[in-house]
């Protein structure tokens, strides 16, 4: 009886963790992939709240600065949308297009971190779901 409690608990618990996993994997990201994953989902809600006021998302390259200060072409401007732009965990910009190149799944502006110098890991949200709107 009590191995096929203990087995019961074992099962329930994996599959707590398979369902609850999806949800915390940038847990498990290294700290500054998880903290430029994080600057970016607030870029991503912010650049929404602007296309939602002002009809259009802030136009050209690096303007990421139109969610601080009002541009001079919007009308119905409702912000600041963020209280700052910090450079991304290597200290470098992190880097907007509108419209994007890589237009995936409805998203029509391009954002990302050049991420560790020297290194080929871009992080994109062209590449990572969760940034896209």
């Amino acid at each position: 009886m009590k191995t096929s409690v203990l087995i019961a608990s074992v099962g329930t618990l994996i599959l707590i963790a398979w369902i609850v996993r999806p949800r915390i994997t940038i847990w498990h990201q290294p700290p500054r992939m998880a903290t430029a994953l994080t600057q970016m989902a607030t870029f991503r809600v912010a650049l929404g709240a602007f296309r939602d006021d002002t009809g259009s998302y802030p136009p050209g390259t690096n303007n990421l600065q139109e969610l601080l200060r009002k541009p001079a072409w919007a009308t119905n401007w409702l912000g600041p949308y963020v209280r700052d732009i910090p450079k991304d965990p290597w200290g470098r910009a992190y880097i907007y297009e509108y419209p994007g190149r890589h237009a995936v799944s409805g998203c029509p502006y391009d954002l990302f971190s050049l991420g560790t110098p020297g290194a080929s890991n871009l992080i994109a949200n062209w590449e990572n779901p969760g940034l896209r709107p």
